[in-house]
């Protein structure tokens, strides 16, 4: 290291320049508190929106039928595909926002890491999208063997009452999948596995509460999906990156709706 002089009064001293650390700094996101904090906040957040666009259909059918019975519309506006379409459009944004936002405000990881956005591998795109695939079929074989519909009943009153069916296509096919990865998959797992609970928890645990939110589905249908959320949760760990569960939750709820279509076409 080379030393520098200074003169003072006549003197000369030596003066060596202090060194910097070279130890890397640990790079990891919110802690378990944080991100269950956050994360609560996400939801109350996706709770107002849809809130919001469901006080607005009130408010449009008070106008329409002054004497509607509110507690029997009530019952029937969830399995509304309008409804359904306007609040996925109305959530996605706020949910999308809000989990970009609290990942970059962890200085101490960096955006790009913090939510896995790194372009994926074509052959783990292959990969990742024929497991899904094979997983529907087994669902459907599965579905079928037991004697019940393939395509929910919930499913099939939405696209009827859709009223602007590419409006419900872009919602549940690309809107929903956006939505969701990015904060189970993205944000809430990667706080839970640089916790002391763990990767494989992480994964439990994300795909348990994913299950949880589709309330319109019975038990079997609610299981398959945690299932799908295993795989789902363990392609962002492998590829370590968010677009391929995105892309396999696109391919599952596409393949629904494609599925949903035939059914409502034979009726």
């Amino acid at each position: 290291m080379e030393q520098t002089t200074e003169f003072n009064k006549g003197e000369q001293r030596p003066v060596v320049p202090q060194e910097t650390s070279t130890e890397p700094i640990e790079s990891k996101p919110w802690g378990f508190w944080a991100t269950i904090g956050f994360s609560a906040i996400i939801g109350a957040a996706y709770l107002l929106a849809a809130a919001a666009v469901m006080l607005a259909f009130f408010v449009a059918a008070g106008l329409r039928d002054p004497n509607f019975d509110e507690v029997a519309y009530g019952k029937t506006l969830p399995y509304n595909g309008l409804y359904i379409s306007l609040s996925i459009i109305a959530y996605t944004p706020v949910v999308v926002g809000l989990v970009f936002l609290f990942a970059y405000l962890r200085k101490k990881m960096p955006l790009q890491e913090y939510l896995n956005l790194y372009k994926p591998k074509v052959s783990d795109v292959f990969l990742w999208s024929s497991i899904v695939i094979l997983l529907g079929v087994c669902y459907d074989t599965i579905t079928d063997l037991s004697g019940t519909s393939i395509v929910p009943e919930y499913m099939i009153q939405a696209y009827k009452t859709a009223h602007f069916l590419p409006l419900l296509w872009f919602a549940v096919v690309i809107a929903a999948p956006m939505s969701e990865e990015f904060f189970f998959r993205g944000f809430l797992l990667k706080g839970l596995e640089y916790s002391k609970i763990g990767v494989v928890w992480g994964i439990v645990i994300t795909s348990f509460l994913w299950a949880i939110l589709h309330t319109q589905y019975n038990i079997f249908q609610a299981a398959s999906i945690f299932i799908g959320g295993l795989f789902l949760g363990w392609a962002r760990i492998t590829t370590r990156s968010i677009y391929v569960p995105v892309i396999m939750h696109l391919i599952i709820n596409l393949v629904a709706t494609i599925e949903c279509a035939l059914a409502v076409s034979r009726m």
